[in-house]
């Protein structure tokens, strides 16, 4: 059994730029939109950038639905020599990155956005599993309201802390929030 890699290949390089010409409409239409409308606003670079992202990873998910593997070819060939090289050169590279841990340094600004999606995850988490004891009958009421007034405390905090640091997301998360979180998970693991 021989593998076509070349067509399969030849056909996911069609699916990204489908992907990027998705991208493209989406800001014309965005651009076209500010001029007919104040109330839009066409896209900058940043969103440009999420929205090209986006638009050719769903293209390739559908395309890896649809053809996970290439279609059998019994032809032998240059081309397909060339692409088992190419592919294995691809994943040895991706199997290098992975093991020597390059990765691209991340910005202040990514850092503390980071530290705010970590804290609001790990304590959703751990509030969830809370509600489920409860649902479950593993928590007295005198115990479920103490971890209730704890959540709530919580997501004022995390609220009031978010709403700064939007407008700076080069400083660091509040200690404030740091205590609260570890006020609520504390609280929870006792119980």
């Amino acid at each position: 059994m021989k593998l076509d890699w070349s067509h399969w290949i030849y056909t996911l390089l069609k699916t990204v730029i489908g992907g990027v010409a998705g991208a493209g409409s989406a800001w014309l239409g965005t651009l076209v939109g500010s001029q007919i409308n104040s109330d839009i606003h066409a896209l900058d670079l940043r969103q440009m950038g999420f929205v090209l992202l986006s638009s050719t990873l769903l293209n390739l998910f559908f395309f890896l639905k649809q053809s996970p593997l290439p279609e059998d070819s019994d032809k032998d060939g240059i081309a397909d020599k060339l692409t088992t090289l190419l592919l294995a050169g691809l994943l040895s590279f991706g199997a290098m990155t992975a093991v020597t841990g390059c990765t691209t340094p991340q910005t202040r600004e990514a850092i503390v956005f980071n530290s705010f999606r970590d804290a609001w995850t790990v304590a959703h988490s751990a509030y969830q599993a809370h509600c489920e004891n409860v649902v479950r009958g593993k928590v007295s009421a005198e115990k479920e309201a103490k971890v209730d007034a704890a959540w709530n405390k919580f997501r004022l905090v995390f609220k009031a802390s978010l709403a700064v640091a939007h407008q700076d997301w080069s400083k660091p998360a509040p200690a404030t929030l740091d205590a609260a979180e570890q006020q609520l998970l504390i609280l929870i693991r006792t119980l």
